[in-house]
């Protein structure tokens, strides 16, 4: 939160919030976009609508953090859920909050409740991101083009049904997590900056030297959009391989931007990590471009590697 100090000059009172705090802490703290409110200003019901009354004779709080400074749910390191700020059911009047992935309801863990209570629960405390987001009152300016105000989906509720011959069509398949291969190894990562064969070098202001002979050795092929299509549908259209659906937004903004989040939710709360594949144009139609998220679950196997688990395939067009 901040203050204009001199309206002449530029100079601004900035205090870091708690939520801030534990960013730089974290060495997450990143400044990528500034947003500006009026939540706190003061507009003079009897002077011309819309005008701001001075604030020069009038007292103000100085600024603080507040719960709803965290919008979003975030994970830490270890991939637990960093605790949520307290919120209050709708159901019940009662106070929910996160703690290691554990739902608190009024100070008492809800990890053996009832399932059906712990899904309201989770509903309230996603729902709270959307409400912590609308009390920072930001300013923002209509599109004068497109005067929607909504967000709507095809499809509100998608259930894929699993057992031990499926959601994969076939045979049955016993898999050992031990046999997985690692994110160093995994074909879904073939194309990350990251996790790709990068032996040292020095950049010099004329070239660029290889600092030795490395071998790679993971014995991994490129794999792009149709080797994924591939494996999800196969030659046949009509008999997909792996169960899909497709949702529209029937009614969204013109720049449609959208914020995707996955959560599991059993005995606790968990959010699924997701793999950011890139931007893909298939050679079955090379004019549409897609954006494709793998969703699943990061583990360490028996020999101390890490491995993810895909459980769903976004592909957003």
């Amino acid at each position: 939160m901040a203050g204009i100090l001199d309206n002449k000059t530029r100079v601004m009172d900035v205090i870091v919030t708690k939520e801030g705090k534990r960013q730089i802490g974290t060495g997450d703290f990143k400044i990528s976009y500034a947003s500006f409110t009026d939540k706190n200003a003061f507009y003079d019901k009897s002077s011309i609508s819309g005008s701001f009354d001075s604030a020069i004779n009038r007292p103000y709080l100085e600024a603080t953090s507040l719960a709803f400074d965290q919008i979003t749910i975030e994970k830490d390191d270890n991939g637990a859920v960093i605790p949520f700020a307290t919120i209050v059911s709708d159901v019940d009047q009662a106070r929910i909050n996160i703690k290691g992935g554990t739902i608190i309801k009024d100070g008492e863990p809800q990890s053996n409740k009832d399932p059906k209570n712990m899904n309201t629960y989770a509903d309230a405390i996603i729902a709270s991101t959307l409400g912590n987001f609308k009390k920072q009152m930001i300013i923002a300016s209509r599109d004068p083009i497109d005067d929607s105000e909504t967000f709507d989906l095809s499809i509100n509720d998608l259930r894929f049904n699993y057992g031990n011959r499926g959601p994969i069509v076939g045979d049955d398949i016993i898999v050992s997590l031990d046999q997985a291969a690692s994110v160093f190894t995994d074909k879904i990562f073939s194309n990350t900056a990251n996790f790709m064969f990068l032996p040292p070098v020095a950049k010099t202001e004329s070239k660029t030297i290889i600092l030795g002979q490395y071998q790679d050795i993971r014995n991994v092929e490129k794999y792009d959009y149709d080797d994924l299509m591939n494996d999800l549908v196969g030659s046949v259209p009509d008999q997909p391989i792996c169960p899909n659906q497709e949702i529209v937004f029937t009614n969204t903004s013109v720049s449609n931007d959208i914020c995707i989040q996955a959560f599991e939710i059993n005995k606790h709360f968990n959010k699924l990590e997701m793999v950011d594949f890139g931007d893909h144009n298939s050679a079955r139609d090379p004019t549409l471009s897609k954006r494709v998220v793998f969703l699943g679950k990061i583990y360490v196997d028996h020999f101390g590697a890490t491995n993810f688990a895909n459980i769903f395939t976004l592909i957003l067009e």
